[in-house]
């Protein structure tokens, strides 16, 4: 028997989230280097049911099979048949819980399996998956979770829970249900760094738009990926 792959981290969201980005917004934070025709703007998709389909979907509107889903327990399990780049006679199996460890914090414990049915491939096919897997599980663990803030300093604010985050999100709205415009305006004569609205590290994956939102005592880091 052929040792899986076993990959596990945690994300600052609930666990329904984190299913939720994993399977339906998976072009969101899926790197491009690892699809197979690695084009701009293509989309990867999880059907979600048993049997449905994994796959990318390129501008053109080609459909390149990647696997099958074999388990679909929302929000807490899925696993699938994988075969990206092979044949689905080769596919492996891949596993991943989605923990609940309270607090907004989910844990994703990744098992990928099956190499000895590769015969004398397996080896070299599972060294190959294991460089695939540090790189998408390094931007899915960056890219699920909604971020984090530190403590304002008014004394009327508090911790962003999950609801303000998504209605921020919806409405461009911060804690203090002030506009981002008027948050950039207010604080650009402040602290110029502070308006500017960087860039997140987030950017290698498919769809780059994140946004930031500049507070006029401190920056609040909300960071969204549609």
């Amino acid at each position: 028997m052929i040792e899986p792959l076993r990959f596990s981290f945690s994300v600052e969201c609930p666990v329904d989230h984190a299913f939720d980005v994993w399977t339906a917004r998976t072009s969101m934070w899926w790197p491009k280097t690892s699809t197979m025709s690695q084009q701009e703007g293509l989309e990867v998709i999880f059907e979600g049911r048993e049997g449905g389909r994994i796959f990318e979907r390129t501008p053109a509107g080609q459909e390149i099979i990647w696997g099958e889903i074999t388990v679909w327990e929302p929000p807490r399990r899925l696993g699938y048949l994988w075969h990206i780049a092979t044949d689905r006679e080769s596919a492996t199996e891949v596993e991943i819980r989605f923990s609940d460890l309270g607090d907004e914090t989910t844990r994703v414990d990744i098992e990928h399996r099956g190499w000895e049915k590769l015969g004398e491939r397996g080896p070299g096919w599972r060294d190959t998956n294991r460089g695939g897997w540090d790189g998408t599980s390094r931007f899915g663990r960056r890219r699920i979770a909604l971020g984090s803030t530190p403590p304002c300093a008014r004394s009327d604010c508090r911790r962003p829970t999950l609801s303000d985050r998504r209605e921020a999100y919806l409405t461009g709205t911060n804690c203090t249900s002030r506009s981002v415009a008027s948050l950039a305006m207010n604080s650009s004569s402040r602290s110029p760094s502070s308006a500017s609205m960087p860039r997140s590290d987030f950017g290698n994956g498919l769809n780059d738009s994140t946004s930031s939102v500049a507070c006029p005592r401190w920056r609040l880091s909300f960071q969204f990926a549609r």
